[in-house]
């Protein structure tokens, strides 16, 4: 049984041969995991090991260069419901977000079950925007 096979058992109450798992190399995987890249036409105002800017205009920062964790939003570009109008959001119909998840996709062999997602929950990215 592939793990594609497996993941569609499990999800239908099937039987599959065991529990799909994603879990750190050497123990393997049944999941492929793409999403879409960064816009290739974007470029960011700031970007320093401890300070950058992400595609939504959220300012990130890290306590120190040795920082392990990907930092923190320190500043929102929605400061106010009225920037919204005017707000630019990121272009996710740009189809060269999508080339190297194509190609990923593609080269399957292993017939994984593919997942396909977008960096942070909406909730996250809605936080980011505006606290």
């Amino acid at each position: 049984m592939n793990s594609r096979e497996r993941v569609k058992r499990a999800i239908l109450f099937q039987g599959p041969d065991r529990i799909p798992r994603r879990l750190p190399e050497p123990f393997g995987s049944d999941f492929l995991w793409v999403g879409a890249e960064p816009d290739p036409n974007w470029k960011p105002k700031i970007q320093t090991e401890t300070e950058w800017e992400d595609e939504f205009n959220c300012i990130w920062k890290k306590l120190s260069t040795g920082d392990k964790t990907m930092g923190q939003v320190m500043a929102h570009p929605l400061t106010d419901y009225a920037l919204l109008e005017n707000f630019k959001f990121p272009d996710y119909k740009n189809p060269q977000r999508y080339e190297k998840a194509q190609k990923i996709i593609s080269e399957n062999k292993e017939e994984k079950f593919v997942l396909a997602g977008i960096p942070f929950s909406i909730i996250h990215r809605l936080q980011y925007l505006m606290i």
